[in-house]
């Protein structure tokens, strides 16, 4: 149990860290121009970048039961909310060093692979995909709905306090995805993960080697996908992870 003194620390750390989101014209990850000062490393990484609600924890079971390791999210998730984007390159370049493989925040990040592809230019992209945009939505907003809205209803106060996180955590994760657009706007939203499949294909245009365009709800999905990595399979379909119902 935290002592009073550690605990109003934190606390002020999380308001420092709201106030900083707020007042920064850069939160915004979506407009990543992949342009670095570090040197590109020669290690052929794993990538899965499909925004949430794609099947991205579901493609990381099948990748950890291949033998790889993947990257703690807790911490990747807490560089994309605190860091500004030059601190943000650094931190994440460093941390991309603890394992073979990474998924979602802020790998999922609407332009963050360009910043990994110029880093790791031998790395494997996965882009992760739903049959289409409104399922995406469907899922994603049934998802948050269940986790910051109790069910009932789904609030920036209720994310923003949602006793799971720290402070302002949630929401700010959230919105520097998302803060072009109203809180869930559904065309808006809709329109992002659009524009972020179009993006990754119109990127990987002239490397598609590197790129695995996967819906895993396809009953090919699991072969290609080990076929892309060039593993043998362990099994004849993807496992279901964090499935949300959607009526």
């Amino acid at each position: 149990m935290l002592n009073p003194i550690h605990r109003f620390k934190l606390i002020a750390y999380d308001i420092y860290n709201c106030f900083k989101y707020y007042l920064s014209k850069k939160a915004s990850y979506s407009d990543w121009d992949g342009h670095s000062k570090f040197t590109p490393r020669l290690e052929e990484k794993i990538f899965v970048i499909g925004m949430n609600k794609t099947g991205t924890t579901s493609v990381k079971k099948a990748l950890i039961d291949l033998g790889y390791t993947i990257g703690h999210q807790g911490t990747a998730s807490s560089i994309f909310v605190y860091e500004n984007k030059a601190s943000f390159q650094e931190k994440i370049i460093k941390y991309c060093e603890s394992a073979d493989a990474f998924q979602d925040i802020p790998f999922s990040v609407p332009g963050v692979y360009k910043l990994l592809y110029e880093i790791y230019p031998r790395a494997k992209f996965i882009l992760t995909v739903r049959d289409d945009a409104d399922k995406w939505f469907n899922s994603m907003s049934k998802f948050y709905l269940g986790v910051f809205g109790g069910g009932n209803k789904l609030t920036p106060s209720s994310m923003f306090f949602a006793k799971k996180y720290r402070l302002g955590y949630a929401y700010i994760r959230h919105q520097k995805i998302f803060r072009k657009y109203n809180f869930f706007d559904s065309d808006g939203y809709k329109k992002i993960y659009n524009e972020h499949i179009d993006d990754v294909l119109q990127f990987f245009r002239d490397k598609e080697d590197q790129l695995l365009e996967l819906n895993i709800a396809k009953r090919d999905a699991y072969k290609r996908f080990c076929e892309f990595l060039g593993d043998q399979p362990v099994y004849e379909n993807f496992p279901w992870e964090n499935k949300t119902i959607v009526v």
